[in-house]
């Protein structure tokens, strides 16, 4: 097939011509205009007003300073507070997340771990070892929490253990009571 011999069905060349915008020739109306005036009563009157917001501000006096200084000490310390607690628990949130992780991919995970994250988010430790996979060859990780937070764990811990000890005390002496 020779391309040369082909020929265009119309021959006609294609003329562009711009589009032309009608000018209107209307004459234009004058903007409406709004006119706002105050009487020399009023202008009076927010002078007026104006002067006593003044004196109002420079008159405080030096208990209101003090009251207001404290209050405002009162709230930075309560920020700090709960900015630390809200970065301790964004904290330990991450650590129970990669716990969590670490568990659900079949990876062992030391018994410390574990009590951290059924002790901070129960349902998260659950749902972790729902689904929790069977790898035939579990990486071993060491611990992740702080000694901090085992002093945490541990004193909640421990109190419960002294509960269960107590209770398991009474109930053992209460049966060698019972046989005698």
């Amino acid at each position: 097939m020779d391309i040369n011999k082909l020929n265009p069905a119309n021959k006609i060349p294609i003329n562009y011509t711009p589009k032309k915008n009608p000018v209107d020739n209307t004459p234009k109306k004058k903007a409406r205009t709004d006119t706002f005036s105050i009487s020399q009563e009023a202008q009076e009157y927010l002078a007026r007003q104006k002067k006593q917001d003044g004196k109002k501000l420079t008159e405080i006096s030096g208990e209101d300073k003090n009251t207001s200084f404290l209050e405002m000490e009162a709230f930075r310390k309560q920020q700090e507070k709960s900015n630390e607690n809200h970065k301790n628990s964004i904290a330990d949130m991450q650590k129970c997340m990669k716990i969590a992780a670490r568990i659900m991919h079949g990876d062992k995970v030391p018994m410390k771990d574990r009590k951290f994250l059924a002790e901070k988010y129960p349902e998260l430790y659950k749902n972790a070892l729902l689904f929790q996979r069977h790898n035939p060859e579990p990486k071993k990780y060491k611990s992740i929490t702080d000694d901090e937070d085992e002093k945490n764990g541990i004193d909640s811990v421990s109190s419960a253990e002294s509960a269960d000890s107590i209770t398991q005390s009474a109930i053992i002496d209460s049966l060698e009571n019972a046989g005698e």
